[in-house]
């Protein structure tokens, strides 16, 4: 039973390093996942004291899940909606899995050296392609922005669920390590400025400003701050964001939406019209066209506004609408059901389980306009930022036991 654990645990250090290299992370987690349960069936007592460890967080997403599924079924179109709701669950299992076999220091320090390896891979390519225009691999930057690895300017919105670990890791590791941690999360606080891309800057600026003060860590925060500041400085040579940064003034302009209030208008209709249940996960590109053209003209002369009436988008570019477009209110109260056990059990007594929740709040926050719980890829990575947050957790509460037993047996 010994050698599935240590399978699971190899499968997931495998899925950090391939994490940014193409559907990887779909094969490794039904790998896992397959593993996981045969483990359980074949340890019932360890499957009902780990189940009883983490009872009410497990109630949540079955009920969460529950829902999905049913209202796949009552949804415009059943086979899609099921599709990307109820394959939610195997990433629920994940992170279980995840959860229950890295259950040391030593294990989850592991996850940590295996994310600086994987995460400077990518870094040290991105910045070689910002230099030269082309990564190691031969792929070129999009315009002005990063690809490393990918045909589309993805390096920050793939790569952000892994600094909430990465600043743990500076509070976690001692001596040589903590050096190491700090170099790591410098040259990541780079790339993820000079990728091109505001939407995930504006969104992990607003969750570090957050839990920065909300943290015990306070003073080592405004030292962050100082350097996040720095880099936000450097990025005014970068084209793309200095255009980007002037649209901001005018929020509502296509100039700073990159053509994407048509979008939310349209999504804003969806909910008027289906509010408490929404109209399925996966629908929003198929029911799209129907709605949009209720709103715009299909004669007009604008560029953007022509463009949607032949291109659906996949998804509505927000977390928030596309939860309520997807599932509803009664969605959106059971995803938020879920966020507070989650906040409960790994979060509320654990002031290093607050700082690496940044990675998890950045997949959700509102002010994240690019990332859709609808699609496989953005629900990987939202639980990948999930699965951080509940390790840093558990290793502040094993250092915790750790202490009261020394401070008992002084005794």
């Amino acid at each position: 039973m010994n050698n599935l654990l240590k399978l699971i645990e190899y499968l997931f250090y495998l899925m950090i390093l391939l994490y940014l290299v193409g559907k990887s992370f779909e094969i490794i987690t039904v790998l896992i996942d397959i593993l996981f349960i045969i483990y359980l069936v074949r340890n019932k007592d360890i499957a009902l004291s780990f189940y009883n460890k983490y009872k009410q967080l497990i109630k949540a997403f079955i009920i969460l899940i529950g829902y999905f599924s049913i209202q796949s079924f009552i949804s415009n179109d059943v086979s899609v909606s099921i599709k990307h709701s109820v394959g939610m669950v195997r990433f629920v299992i994940l992170f279980f899995a995840i959860v229950l076999v890295f259950n040391t220091k030593e294990k989850i320090k592991n996850v940590i050296y295996i994310s600086f390896i994987s995460l400077f891979g990518v870094n040290v390519d991105s910045l070689y392609q910002y230099i030269i225009g082309f990564d190691l691999f031969g792929k070129p930057m999009y315009g002005s922005r990063l690809t490393a690895w990918n045909d589309g300017p993805v390096v920050s919105l793939y790569s952000g669920e892994f600094f909430g670990l990465l600043v743990a890791s500076v509070f976690i590791l001692k001596d040589k390590y903590k050096k190491i941690a700090v170099v790591s999360l410098l040259l990541f606080i780079t790339i993820f400025f000079l990728s091109g891309n505001r939407s995930p800057i504006v969104a992990l600026f607003s969750t570090v400003l957050i839990i920065g003060l909300l943290s015990g860590y306070k003073k080592q925060f405004i030292g962050l701050f100082a350097v996040l500041g720095i880099v936000f400085s450097l990025t005014l040579f970068n084209d793309k964001l200095l255009i980007g940064y002037k649209g901001i003034i005018n929020p509502t302009s296509n100039t700073a939406t990159s053509g994407r209030h048509q979008i939310y208008n349209t999504s804003i209709e969806i909910i008027k019209e289906n509010p408490f249940l929404g109209i399925g996960s996966g629908n929003f590109r198929y029911d799209f066209q129907s709605y949009y053209s209720k709103l715009y003209d299909e004669n007009s002369e604008d560029r953007i506004t022509k463009f949607y009436f032949k291109n659906s988008p996949y998804h509505p570019h927000s977390i928030f609408l596309d939860i309520l477009i997807s599932y509803g209110i009664i969605g959106m109260i059971l995803f938020i059901y879920v966020l507070y056990h989650t906040y409960v059990k790994f979060i509320k007594n654990n002031s290093l389980g607050l700082i690496a929740s940044i990675g998890f709040i950045y997949c959700i926050t509102p002010l994240q306009f690019a990332k859709s719980l609808s699609q496989s890829n953005w629900q990987f990575y939202t639980f990948l930022g999930l699965i951080f947050l509940a390790l840093i957790s558990n290793y502040e509460t094993i250092v915790k036991k750790e202490k009261k037993e020394e401070k008992n047996e002084i005794q």
